[in-house]
């Protein structure tokens, strides 16, 4: 798989279709115009975070256990003196309801005392000691404050006692329904206070989010082209976050990262400096789009390397072969501005030939063109002129076929890799990276005296999953 410096390459000698007349001047010297670079254009990235509610349910009823509250009453307010216990039962189960989330918990309630009932007319002190089961119902809303800590605010929607409890006095059967209730209701906002409690001093998604943030600033290996790899890398400039939403059992808001992003073709590159994740701040209207403006750049020695391999042996003829010039060695450079392709030539031409333009790519056509251009053909030749213009315009020809089908394999290629890449992406353990490329091609080429840089276009959307919420064990 070729990549990126064989695009490069190819952006050049695609649109070399032209018949210009053979031009008569010397070598083009190498210059480089000052600043005549690819500037580095912000990317913004707008990425939908998931958290399916089962994930959260799960990790929930991992941590959540046994007694999760307690309560005495020493009766010198009610007149009751009693102890309450409650505990987990079974599975909690959570579903999407009016914007919050809606935990369905069975509970295991543990009561003890003395209450005072009223029992055909006449006041009674009741002993109670029962084991009793009910379901209830918290309606949560989920917050994230500004430094990435979870806070909920949890209140009892409803109850339901799985089975009607009773208690005798005198003879007599009395339901503790309304005794219970009024305990139950009582204690719903320490319930609830307690409930908030654990859940945030177990859910923790600051770690993730910032191990997530690590990960997005250290480069992706994107393809690979022998022992080289195309290198993607983000340098964030800030970061946003929309409103939590809770629809359709998820968990769901979209972070908008904006950032410069670079490319580079190479054994491998340093991480520049990590920044930390940065404290939360809210957008309140957030798309789904990724815009990435990136610049791509590769060594100028390194792009002759792999175009040395691609071009270096083939043999060019015509006449019905009586004609032959082989390509022994190319070379990469810019001059006042435009790319010189120098070509070493033997055979019935033997000498140099240099191909210069400005290559430019032509998004609409879907194909590269080269505007301002001209050709040297330098050397000994046992060919006439005219035969030895048949010859240039013969080399134009081939190299742009080989050049052409080459080229839009390759672009498609690497659209595809990127693909790949982003697609299904392990970010780390807890988050998976889903995405869709729309469009994808170059833009502008530049050289400088080490370099060659690149301007490359990139939209598509991108979603992020959050297999396990944050909840962490005491």
């Amino acid at each position: 798989m070729k990549h990126l410096v064989q695009v490069i390459f190819f952006m050049w000698i695609f649109g070399l279709g032209s018949y210009p007349k053979l031009a008569n001047a010397q070598k083009p010297q190498a210059s480089y115009l000052p600043g005549d670079t690819i500037s580095r254009d912000i990317s913004d990235l707008q990425i939908p975070i998931q958290i399916p509610l089962q994930a959260m349910a799960k990790q929930m009823n991992q941590q959540l256990k046994g007694l999760i509250y307690e309560y005495e009453d020493d009766g010198k307010a009610t007149g009751a003196q009693y102890t309450l216990k409650i505990y987990k039962l079974d599975a909690i189960s959570v579903r999407d309801f009016e914007g919050g989330l809606l935990s369905d918990v069975p509970l295991k309630v543990r009561i003890k005392g003395n209450f005072p009932l009223q029992a055909m007319g006449v006041s009674v002190n009741a002993s109670v000691d029962e084991e009793l089961q009910l379901k209830v119902k918290l309606l949560s809303r989920i917050i994230i404050k500004k430094d990435w800590s979870v806070h909920t605010k949890t209140k009892l929607a409803d109850y339901e006692w799985l089975k009607t409890p009773y208690i005798k006095v005198a003879f007599i059967k009395v339901p503790m329904t309304t005794l219970l209730d009024k305990v139950i209701e009582a204690q719903s906002p320490a319930i609830s206070e307690q409930v908030d409690a654990e859940i945030t001093r177990h859910l923790h998604i600051k770690p993730i989010l910032e191990s997530i943030w690590k990960e997005f600033q250290t480069p992706w290996p994107l393809a690979s082209w022998g022992e080289d790899k195309t290198w993607l890398q983000f340098a964030p400039q800030a970061l946003y976050i929309s409103p939590l939403k809770i629809q359709k059992d998820t968990l769901s808001a979209t972070m908008h990262i904006r950032a410069f992003c670079e490319a580079a073709l190479a054994k491998g590159v340093k991480s520049g400096k990590i920044s930390p994740l940065p404290e939360l701040n809210r957008q309140d209207s957030i798309g789904d789009a990724v815009s990435l403006n990136i610049r791509g750049q590769v060594s100028r020695q390194l792009a002759r390397e792999k175009a040395r391999e691609i071009f270096v042996g083939q043999t060019y003829s015509f006449r019905k072969d009586k004609y032959k010039a082989e390509l022994q060695d190319l070379h990469i450079y810019g001059s006042a501005g435009k790319t010189v392709i120098e070509m070493d030539l033997t055979g019935s031409v033997k000498g140099k030939m240099y191909l210069i333009g400005i290559p430019k790519y032509n998004p609409g056509k879907q194909r590269l063109e080269i505007t301002d251009f001209s050709y040297v053909l330098d050397g000994e030749t046992k060919i006439s002129k005219f035969v030895r213009w048949l010859f240039a315009k013969k080399i134009k020809k081939e190299l742009r076929g080989a050049a052409e089908d080459i080229l839009n394999q390759q672009i498609q290629d690497l659209r595809e890799d990127i693909s790949k890449s982003l697609n299904a992406y392990e970010l780390n353990e807890y988050s998976t990276l889903y995405g869709s490329t729309q469009d994808f091609y170059f833009e502008d080429i530049k050289l400088q005296d080490s370099k060659i840089f690149a301007r490359i276009r990139y939209r598509g959307r991108l979603s992020l999953l959050l297999k396990d919420y944050g909840f962490e064990e005491d």
